[in-house]
């Protein structure tokens, strides 16, 4: 019993010896959070991932907590008689002591509920283009554009680029693209974009609000697969800067992109992902009220206008934009010996067999590549409509 006793005072010795350590190491670890809590705010930017600071009392503009801005808290620490060690401190900076906050929600907040009912989307669109498709079409981009920031849908990605095409140079489609952002959100546009390196494209789905693929005809139709799967990309994955682990932020990128060339798509089907707008003259980039402008979007996406295409507009989008399709080698030769007819009795009807037995004569690997049935559907892809006809579905042509 008298064992057990002394064991007992032994055990409470040894909890008493630890409280006292625990208070004396605890105790600079408590001071150097008051210290900070009482003297910066920091956050963490979830679009870069990234923690900022300032001074509370001096209301500073926010700075990045790189290694600069660490030693720079940590010398105040010590300037306030305060002993840490510097791995406590970066732990209780990149804590949850670091409130989180989206800048591009945050200034949306802003704008919530102040809209004047004015239309501002149709003034912005009619800067691009004064026709009806342009203004509808448009207004549904710009919805998918804010509900895409907001967050709003977590299956859909907004799967469509608006792409402003023009063969004159100087009218400013670059400049219009990049002030689709207000200016407090400037930050969060890029034109710095390469498919080459996958992560680094995934990254900027994240970190950008607006990604601008300028010079669009003069990517790599190779890559236009990669392209098409990447804007339909709702959860980018990526490792982090100093990371070993992968990124799931959440995704706020829209696209947009400028060419000169009007040979731009190669994949019909595909092309309904491309919203393009031919401007005639030099667009007005000036005097955007983005407040209204925004709030307005806000609003109407808020009250559940869509923000999606329909399958009869998604089809409208294929038909218009078959003016941009680049011809491949078949449709070059189809070119060099006939055209459409453009009259009900111009011309003659002409089989795909037909067709392909022209064709062949000038190119013997047709026939390797090509069987009836499917130059037929080729030549349907090519905006060709078939007659029905007792030989089979035959089309109206006129040979060259």
């Amino acid at each position: 019993m008298e064992k057990n006793l002394q064991t007992t005072g032994t055990d409470l010795e040894v909890v008493k010896n630890y409280n006292q350590r625990k208070q004396y190491f605890l105790l600079p670890i408590r001071e150097m959070k008051e210290y900070v809590s009482r003297t910066y705010d920091v956050r963490h930017n979830v679009i870069t991932d990234v923690y900022e600071f300032r001074r509370k009392e001096d209301g500073d503009a926010w700075q990045p907590l790189d290694e600069r801005g660490f030693n720079t808290i940590a010398c105040g620490i010590e300037a306030a008689d305060i002993f840490c060690l510097d791995s406590r401190i970066k732990h209780w900076l990149r804590s949850d002591f670091a409130h989180d906050y989206h800048p591009v929600r945050q200034w949306l907040d802003t704008v919530r509920g102040t809209w004047d009912g004015r239309d501002r989307t149709a003034d912005l669109l009619a800067r691009l283009s004064p026709t009806a498709y342009c203004r509808d079409m448009g207004r549904i981009w710009l919805r998918a554009v804010v509900s895409q920031w907001l967050g709003y849908d977590q299956q859909h990605a907004n799967a469509v680029m608006l792409l402003l095409v023009s063969q004159r140079q100087g009218l400013h489609k670059s400049t219009f693209v990049r002030g689709l952002l207000p200016p407090e959100l400037r930050d969060y546009y890029t034109d710095d974009f390469s498919l080459t390196a996958k992560g680094n494209a995934q990254r900027k789905l994240v970190e950008f609000a607006i990604v601008n693929i300028d010079e669009f005809d003069k990517e790599n139709p190779r890559r236009m697969p990669e392209l098409k799967t990447l804007m339909q990309t709702m959860k980018p994955s990526f490792i982090g800067s100093y990371k070993k682990n992968f990124n799931r932020l959440p995704r706020i990128a829209s696209f947009v992109g400028t060419s000169n060339s009007r040979r731009l798509l190669y994949d019909r089907t595909g092309s309904r992902r491309f919203l393009i707008i031919e401007p005639r003259n030099v667009i007005a980039t000036g005097g955007i009220d983005y407040r209204q402008l925004y709030a307005q979007l806000v609003s109407e996406v808020e009250a559940g206008r869509r923000t999606y295409f329909t399958k009869h507009e998604e089809a409208d989008i294929q038909r218009r934009n078959r003016r941009y399709m680049a011809k491949d080698e078949l449709e070059e030769l189809f070119a060099t010996f006939f055209r459409p007819a453009r009259l009900k009795k111009e011309g003659e009807l002409y089989t795909s067999r037909q067709v392909l037995d022209v064709l062949a004569q000038h190119d013997r690997s047709l026939n390797r590549h090509y069987s009836p049935d499917k130059l037929g559907r080729r030549l349907t892809e090519m905006g060709l409509r078939p007659t029905h006809t007792r030989q089979g579905n035959a089309y109206r042509l006129v040979a060259l």
